[in-house]
């Protein structure tokens, strides 16, 4: 069983010049200590291609029906109000579309060895894309 959790607790929290920033900026701080428990391998590797903002199965199983379980369950999203970009609903995820990757299989190589391992934000996004999210990463912790 594994436990993944949001860590944006050295994101520098401050007001932003454009909308977009702001939107970004607040995403950082309200996904904070979001945590979802994940009970096997499979769990692990789905959850982890939800938040990189794509679909994974080694059961060569639809991958648009296993996008659309994550997609359509609510405990996947939440909303952001504020006057500069109006309301918005946003993942548990990756903020926009990250173009950088994550080999799901070296990370449970590497929880095999340890108990548990972080990701940084900027791992799913290409170099190209900036490091806006500086301080972000996402913790698995292996609980038996």
């Amino acid at each position: 069983m594994y436990k993944i959790i949001f860590n944006t607790e050295k994101f520098q929290d401050k007001k932003r010049r454009d909308w977009e920033h702001q939107l970004m900026n607040d995403f950082a701080i309200a996904i904070n200590g979001k945590a979802f428990i994940c009970e096997t391998d499979l769990d692990l590797k789905n959850r982890l291609a939800f938040i990189a903002g794509n679909a994974f199965s080694d059961k060569n199983e639809d991958l648009s029906v296993i996008w659309d379980e994550y997609h359509n369950n609510e405990d996947n999203y939440f909303d952001l109000k504020n006057d500069r970009y109006n309301h918005q609903r946003l993942k548990y995820g990756m903020y926009g579309i990250a173009q950088g990757y994550v080999d799901f299989d070296e990370v449970l190589i590497k929880l095999g060895k340890e108990n548990a391992v972080e990701i940084p934000f900027n791992s799913f996004y290409d170099l190209r894309q900036g490091n806006f999210f500086k301080g972000c990463f996402i913790e698995i912790i292996k609980s038996w």
